[in-house]
């Protein structure tokens, strides 16, 4: 798509799916009016936040043996991920960075027994009669942590 000469790769206004803080608003947005469906999300927090600390705290004290990953709101490729086990071990100072924690999945899906994620790109042509095209070739990337 182009905009004024200039090429763009998503839709502007799409910071929804791109910035995991705008992201996670939403799924606990979808999980109110439909948490049966959206079971799946593990918990998240968003720091700083209104009273997320105090929610994560208190998550973190009924969920002892569980492990987290912080993510920062906005990166790519794991740059800056940490995982954590407890509140006081938060790998960075919220003063310095806003931050997405999550409950890290005790049995994630893994090939071989290693993690990895699936990339399927689509370009969508137009939302007024929603025309997308699906690549017919895609990306799995593979972690070894």
């Amino acid at each position: 798509m182009q905009k004024k000469n200039k090429l763009i790769n998503r839709y502007p206004g799409s910071k929804q799916l791109a910035h995991k803080d705008v992201f996670s608003a939403m799924m606990k947005f979808a999980m109110d009016v439909a948490s049966d469906d959206y079971d799946f999300v593990p918990p998240t927090f968003t720091l700083p936040g209104r009273n997320e600390g105090a929610r994560l705290n208190e998550y973190m004290a009924n969920n002892k043996n569980a492990t987290y990953i912080a993510k920062p709101q906005v990166g790519a490729q794991g740059e800056g991920m940490a995982l954590f086990n407890e509140f006081k071990d938060i790998p960075y100072s919220l003063e310095n960075k806003d931050i997405v924690i999550q409950r890290y999945l005790d049995k994630p899906l893994t090939l071989d027994g290693i993690k990895f994620d699936l990339r399927v790109y689509v370009v969508v042509c137009g939302l007024d009669d929603m025309k997308a095209y699906i690549c017919d070739e895609g990306l799995a990337r593979f972690c070894t942590t």
